[in-house]
């Protein structure tokens, strides 16, 4: 056991709470470095934390909150990025222009992949099992096939830099973002661009809303609402958002902007594509990431030491939770209900705990938080009479004992129920 894990562990610290509450804070994990990346992987049940500060990646066990061991990447490791095919971590170092990867069954280093000009965006596509990486200083995104872990090809997007990539399943096309002030768009069957769209400053944050499958970009003055395709833009709603999260249920997207005295969070319906309303808050948001289970929008700030969650349901903050200095990044484990903040300025991580059931209607069903399945494979396996209901709480499956097929729903968070409403398990469709 290294000396870095060993002091992990002495500095691991439980904080226990009242059940009672929603959100509360349960652990405060101790990592030695001061950590800006943090990524859940579901198959290992881990999570990694990262920090362009060190030279390690922090593995921490999910389930457990204890440290399992450290790896070395090399100067600043930055961004990571899940292929779930395989259980690999691609993680970005961006200092000696190359991407580590890590085998996430044994937590050890597989190889390294060479990535010029600083390489920081990631995309990982499970379909087609390739990995897309963006530079920062050249404009160029390599396309990898993430079985062999080999370079595809390069494809030059812009004259400077890339700035985010999202993977779009429904259509198998790459999004980018760029500072010419355009997306680009990339076919992943041919790794070609086949549409260019002109935003109208800074292009930034992309993300994709499960409930109507469109892309969104938020700009500076504006967010674009592209067709899953990528050959036209859907809206172009004036909202001046640089971070973006898209909440499927109740079909929103809550986007802010980093400016000092610009601290709202705005709202946009997705239906009607007009922003209803602002969010008073008092953090600088730098992230945000969505609980589908809980419904619940978690932003945090960099120059801030709270996270404020939101309730989409009534767009208000329902509490601003005291955390460690300067949290940075956030990721959301969907098996336990955790949502991990890495708090950039003091070296910890904190994890938060979410008691939570779901509604059918305005009635509330008990959630048996003992157990979730994964379907893989498009195929729930079932003992008893039931139903499969979505977010919602719309019934969109019958179950029957043993086998049941479900290969027209799409990947995420449902919830299968047995007739006589005795149990209630948390149903994940995988990719």
């Amino acid at each position: 056991m290294t000396r870095l894990v060993q002091a992990i562990l002495v500095g691991l610290a439980i904080l226990t709470a009242g059940i009672g509450r929603a959100q509360y804070l349960e652990a405060t994990i101790r990592v030695n470095f001061r950590p800006n990346g943090i990524l859940w992987t579901p198959t290992s049940n881990k999570v990694y934390v990262s920090s362009a500060y060190d030279e390690n990646v922090v593995i921490l066990d999910a389930a457990t909150l204890q440290p399992r061991t450290a790896l070395e990447m090399g100067d600043q490791p930055n961004s990571m990025c899940w292929n779930s095919v395989n259980n690999k971590l691609y993680v970005a170092t961006c200092d000696n222009n190359r991407v580590v990867v890590v085998d996430c069954y044994g937590d050890s280093v597989i190889t390294t992949l060479r990535v010029p000009g600083a390489p920081v965006p990631m995309a990982y596509n499970s379909t087609l099992n390739k990995l897309y990486v963006g530079a920062t200083e050249n404009g160029y995104v390599s396309v990898f096939d993430a079985q062999t872990d080999t370079l595809l090809r390069r494809i030059h997007v812009d004259n400077s830099h890339v700035r985010a990539l999202l993977w779009h399943p429904s259509t198998n096309r790459v999004f980018c973002t760029t500072p010419s002030d355009s997306v680009k768009v990339i076919d992943c069957v041919s790794d070609v661009i086949v549409s260019t769209l002109v935003a109208a400053a800074e292009a930034w944050e992309l993300t994709r809303n499960q409930a109507n499958g469109l892309v969104y970009v938020a700009c500076r003055n504006e967010v674009l609402a592209l067709a899953p395709s990528g050959d036209s833009a859907v809206a172009v709603i004036p909202a001046r958002m640089y971070y973006a999260c898209a909440v499927p249920y109740p079909n929103k997207l809550y986007g802010g902007n980093p400016v000092i005295g610009e601290d709202d969070i705005y709202v946009l319906d997705c239906a009607s594509h007009t922003v209803t309303d602002s969010i008073a808050c008092r953090i600088w948001q730098l992230q945000m990431v969505c609980d589908t289970v809980g419904d619940r929008v978690y932003a945090v700030g960099f120059q801030d030491s709270v996270v404020a969650v939101i309730d989409p349901r009534v767009d208000s903050v329902v509490v601003e939770m005291p955390l460690g200095r300067n949290p940075s990044a956030l990721t959301w484990d969907w098996l336990d209900n955790r949502v991990f903040v890495a708090n950039g300025m003091d070296t910890t991580v904190s994890v938060i705990r979410t008691n939570v059931g779901i509604y059918e209607g305005s009635r509330p069903v008990a959630l048996d938080r003992g157990w979730t399945i994964a379907v893989r494979n498009g195929v729930l396996e079932w003992r008893a009479q039931g139903q499969l209901l979505d977010l919602s709480g719309r019934v969109v499956t019958r179950l029957r004992p043993g086998s049941n097929q479900l290969p027209d729903h799409a990947p995420g968070v449902y919830f299968a129920r047995r007739a006589d409403e005795s149990r209630v398990i948390k149903v994940v469709v995988m990719q």
